[in-house]
């Protein structure tokens, strides 16, 4: 009203324009209203000039100012928290990634360890996994073991190799040294393994189960064998005197 001079100019007709932030003024004009929907976050001033009835203005205009949140994502009471959870999070996997790395080198040397000594105290040996089911693979069997019976080890992985060249009449030792290392008992037992060249041999197994963490569920089992074949024929010859 003021600016109408004392009501010389009637409201609806008087003349206006803005400038937002101080940038260029815009054109003049009835509008009562502008959009300001992409202004961007932060403090922003608007200034608004009108024209009295012969086309006077006041150069600076009526000035104010007004503040535009940033999107809530962005705000510091929730981008800050969110940002330490989110660097919290990246620096506990990368831990648990480099202890799991760390753990996988260790147990590998363990077994390199385990493999090496093994072979040093047995005459061949062996390692078994176990499935849910409780079904038997060779994992890894040491290659003595084909010197000794003649027959191949080499697609131990493909099949329960050990079970295959103990001698059918001795395949109740199998099913209860399976009993013993299923209850997560270590087992010795002497059996026949049958030869490439179709006879057998008499050998010692004994053998460690090893559970799985945090269950009873036996997952390895770790066996060394010897040889006895000698020992047994000695004995049986000493049983027949």
């Amino acid at each position: 009203g003021a600016l109408s001079h004392g009501g010389e100019v009637a409201p609806d007709e008087i003349l206006t324009r803005i400038s937002l932030d101080d940038g260029p003024w815009g054109p003049w004009g009835r509008e009562r209203s502008t959009s300001l929907k992409n202004a961007s976050a932060g403090l922003h001033t608007i200034a608004v000039q009108s024209k009295g009835l012969y086309g006077q203005f006041d150069p600076l205009g009526a000035r104010t100012s007004y503040t535009v949140a940033p999107p809530l994502l962005l705000r510091p009471a929730v981008l800050y928290p969110g940002l330490f959870a989110f660097l919290g999070i990246l620096g506990l996997s990368g831990t648990l990634l480099w202890r799991k790395r760390r753990y996988d080198l260790e147990l590998r040397a363990r077994e390199d360890r385990y493999r090496m000594i093994t072979e040093l105290m047995s005459d061949f040996a062996y390692e078994e996994t176990v499935g849910a089911d409780g079904a038997r693979t060779v994992a890894w069997i040491s290659a003595a073991f084909s010197t000794i019976t003649g027959l191949d080890g080499r697609g131990a992985q493909e099949s329960d190799l050990l079970a295959r060249a103990v001698h059918e009449d001795d395949q109740e030792v199998i099913e209860a040294r399976s009993a013993t290392l299923a209850s997560g008992r270590p087992c010795e037992s002497e059996m026949r393994m049958k030869t490439a060249d179709g006879g057998t041999i008499w050998v010692r197994d004994y053998a460690i189960p090893v559970r799985e963490q945090g269950s009873d569920r036996v997952t390895h089992v770790y066996g060394v064998v010897r040889d006895i074949d000698q020992s047994k024929t000695d004995e049986q010859q000493l049983r027949a005197l």
